[in-house]
C-alpha cells in the first residue's frame, strides 16, 4: 500500500458538526504520529473551542488563523519542516474565496471571464498538489452548497432549476481529491442534536454509503487499518515547484504561461526575419537543423512542451545564431526557476 497518510474531506452545512468529527480523527491520528501534535489552519476561530479536548489528550495544538491561499501553502511547508503530521484545514472554502478575490482584485476587476477560470484552477493546482503528496495527515474541511440541474416540467413543458445534491464549496475538482469524503449532517431529534456522517466516497471500499452518528476516530477504522501509516508516502508525481509565488508574485502561473506563449512566438518571428520560413527542401532542412541545434527538437509538440527557461534560453541562442540580435542586446530575465508550463 502506497498511501501513508490520511487525505479526507469534509463538508456540511453550519452546525453539522465538520470541526468536532474533524478534530476527533485527528486526536486519532496524532496519537499514532511520532509528534503528538495537530496543527490548524483556522479561517473561522474553530480551533480556540478545541483546546480543552487537546490538552486533555495531551496533545499539542498549533494554530495559524488566516485566509489567505498564499499563506496556507506557506503553512503546510512549514509544518512539514516541524515534523507535524497532522493538519486540519477548516475552511477551504474562505481560502479558495481569497484567490478569487485576490485575482479580481489585481485585475481591477469585480467578475470572470471563461479565461480567469483556467488561470485560477492552474494556481489552485499548487495546492492540490500539496495535498495529495506531503506527507501529512490532512483533514480539508469546507462549506457545503446546492447543486442544481436544469428539468423539463412535465406539466408546464418550461425548464426549470431543480436541487441535485450538495458539494463542497470549493473549485469544482478539488472534492475529486480525498481519499475519504464525508458529508455531515446536523439531525433535530427530541432527545438533542446529533451530527450524522455520511460516507460519500471511500476509496477503501469498506465505508461507501454508510452513515454514522456523532463519529469517533474508530468510527473510521476500516478506513485507517487499509492505509500504510508510519510507511513510506507515495503519492503522485508533479514538477511543481510553488516556492517562488511566496516572494515573488510576478512568478504567478498566469504570468509564467504568458513568457512561455512569448517565446514560443518569438522562435516563429526569428526564423521568419531570418528567411527561414520557405517550403523548398533547403530551407526546410536549414529550419530543422537549426530549432534541433538549439530546442533538441524541431516538431510543433515538442516545442510547445518544453521548459519555459530553455525556450528563452533557445530563442537567445536562435537570434543570435541568425545575426538578428547581439547577445547583450536581449537580455534573458534573472531566475532560479525551473517551473515547467504545459
Amino acid at each position: 500500500m502506497g498511501t501513508a497518510y490520511a487525505k479526507i474531506g469534509i463538508f456540511g452545512f453550519a452546525g453539522s458538526g465538520k470541526t468536532r468529527t474533524s478534530f476527533e480523527i485527528a486526536l486519532g491520528l496524532a496519537a499514532k504520529s511520532k509528534k503528538k501534535a495537530i496543527a490548524f489552519f483556522d479561517t473561522e476561530k474553530g480551533s480556540d473551542f478545541m483546546i480543552p479536548l487537546a490538552n486533555k489528550a495531551g496533545v499539542e495544538l498549533f494554530t495559524h488563523k488566516g485566509k489567505s491561499f498564499k499563506d496556507m501553502l506557506q503553512f503546510l511547508k512549514e509544518v512539514q519542516a516541524e515534523g507535524i503530521e497532522v493538519v486540519i484545514i477548516d475552511s477551504i472554502s474562505h481560502v479558495w474565496r481569497d484567490l478569487c478575490d485576490s485575482y479580481l482584485k489585481t485585475k481591477g476587476r469585480k467578475y470572470f471571464t471563461m479565461m480567469d477560470w483556467g488561470i485560477l484552477k492552474g494556481q489552485w493546482k499548487d495546492y492540490t498538489d500539496a495535498y495529495i503528496n506531503t506527507p501529512i495527515h490532512i483533514l480539508m474541511l469546507g462549506r457545503a452548497g446546492n447543486e442544481y440541474e436544469t428539468n423539463t416540467n412535465d406539466d408546464t413543458g418550461k425548464q426549470e432549476m431543480v436541487k441535485s445534491g450538495t458539494k463542497m464549496k470549493v473549485e469544482g475538482e478539488t472534492g475529486f481529491e480525498p481519499d475519504l469524503l464525508i458529508e455531515m449532517e446536523r439531525i433535530e431529534q427530541p432527545t438533542g442534536i446529533i451530527n450524522r456522517a455520511w460516507i460519500v466516497k471511500d476509496r477503501t471500499d469498506t465505508l461507501n454509503g454508510k452513515s454514522i452518528d456523532n463519529p469517533k476516530f474508530a468510527s473510521f477504522k476500516s478506513f485507517f487499518d487499509f492505509l500504510n501509516i508510519g510507511g513510506e508516502h507515495a503519492g503522485i508525481p508533479t514538477q511543481s515547484d510553488t516556492t517562488q509565488i511566496f516572494d515573488r508574485p510576478d512568478w504567478s502561473y498566469e504570468d509564467r504561461k504568458k513568457r512561455k506563449e512569448i517565446a514560443i512566438e518569438g522562435i516563429q518571428e526569428a526564423l521568419t526575419l531570418g528567411d527561414m520560413e520557405g517550403r523548398s527542401a533547403d530551407a526546410t532542412k536549414k529550419r530543422t537543423e537549426l530549432l534541433i541545434k538549439h530546442f533538441g527538437g524541431s516538431g510543433k509538440t515538442f516545442i510547445e512542451n518544453l521548459k519555459m527557461e530553455d525556450l528563452e534560453s533557445g530563442l537567445l541562442a536562435l537570434r543570435t545564431d541568425l545575426g538578428l540580435v547581439k547577445p547583450e542586446e536581449f537580455p534573458l530575465p534573472k531566475t532560479n526557476d525551473t517551473e515547467e508550463i504545459k
